[in-house]
């Protein structure tokens, strides 16, 4: 008798555990757009779940993986003073984990092609994103090499290689030359972003703009991970992981094409703005805005309303500073809600000329403009 619970288990699995029950009659099965036979099948979607198990296993996967913290914990007991679990040997003791992994590495060999199915294993591998030598090495050590497996760790790894293609710039460019990280932004700005990235990435545009920031300072830093990157904007680490995840799982274009547009970009940026003065600025413009903010109100036509005070902040913040609305100092450690986002941008759409100019002299100025 079963001695647990029996769970539902997804569309999506229930689809995967079909194909394989065809296959192990012997059926053949449509793999990456061709025609596989079995044993074939089989052998790759073993080999493809084994790497998913072992990306699962690293740390920051429990943030995207559901069956991380499970995995992870089942790890631990394994782990040994030489050696990690070795899923490919022994797998989980989880059926779920078990079918969950299996179920992804199903979906990825299912894809049209090659370069589908690499799309489709790209976000995992930005787990291993900063791991020494690459993910190309780290991901063929963990699992069995064949030409599937290859092939498919290749053309993934390869929208991967970014940050370690702008490592290298940053490796050999003159101190002397480089920008200063005080003259980098949180974003850069949308006219610098339309100009050199457009069609570059899908997602939101802020996404973008955020990650061609980070993309910049470890170009003229020679930082080895996101996080740090974040953290030298005054970002949260996490903020740095989670960017080039998104950012990287959206790329339209070889990452050669995108590492010219970054320094293209670098070259054509002000060493002297100061965008951590500006931050500074804005800051304390928020703690003492009752030295200007009422007087502004009243100078713009038309005149402006006291509840309009965090939507000014956070103009100054995001134009002037260059800033990501969630970091203002309105906030607090809180988040703006969709609500008041929509609302700002209905401030700053109509917000007219003469007014956003004291705004930015004010932010630019470090002090109230008369």
């Amino acid at each position: 008798m079963l001695d647990h619970s029996t769970e539902d288990a997804e569309p999506d699995l229930r689809q995967a555990t079909a194909v394989v029950a065809r296959a192990l009659l012997g059926g053949s099965i449509d793999m990456l757009g061709q025609r596989t036979d079995a044993r074939t099948y089989l052998a790759e979607l073993r080999h493809i779940a084994t790497l998913l198990l072992h990306l699962a296993t690293r740390p920051t996967a429990t943030a995207v993986v559901p069956w991380a913290h499970e995995l992870q914990a089942e790890a631990t007991s394994r782990r040994s003073e030489l050696r990690g679990p070795r899923w490919g040997i022994s797998p989980p003791n989880s059926a779920r984990i078990r079918g969950a992994a299996l179920g992804a590495a199903h979906e990825i060999l299912m894809r049209a092609d090659l370069a589908e199915a690499a799309a489709a294993l790209s976000p995992w591998l930005v787990l291993i994103a900063d791991v020494p030598n690459g993910p190309h090495s780290w991901a063929m050590n963990r699992t069995v090499r064949t030409p599937t497996t290859q092939a498919l760790i290749g053309a993934a790894s390869q929208r991967h290689r970014i940050s370690r293609r702008i490592n290298k710039t940053a490796t050999a460019t003159m101190d002397e030359t480089r920008l200063p990280l005080s003259a980098i932004p949180q974003t850069i700005d949308p006219d610098t972003y339309s100009a050199h990235f457009a069609g570059m990435l899908g997602g939101y545009e802020s996404t973008g703009r955020l990650y061609v920031s980070l993309c910049i300072v470890r170009s003229v830093a020679g930082l080895s991970n996101w996080s740090e990157a974040a953290e030298s904007l005054g970002l949260e680490a996490d903020l740095g992981r989670r960017t080039a995840r998104a950012a990287s799982a959206r790329m339209r274009v070889p990452p050669a094409v995108f590492e010219a547009a970054v320094h293209a970009t670098r070259r054509s940026m002000s060493r002297v703005t100061d965008f951590r003065r500006r931050e500074a600025a804005v800051c304390d413009l928020a703690a003492n805005h009752e030295l200007w903010f009422y007087h502004w109100c009243s100078s713009v036509t038309p005149r402006r309303r006291a509840v309009t005070l965090p939507h000014a902040i956070t103009w100054m913040w995001c134009t002037v500073a260059q800033g990501l609305v969630e970091t203002s100092p309105v906030w607090k450690g809180e988040l703006p809600s969709r609500h008041w986002k929509a609302a700002h941008r209905v401030f700053s759409d109509s917000l007219p000329a003469t007014a956003g100019q004291q705004l930015r002299t004010m932010a630019v100025r470090g002090v109230a403009s008369d």
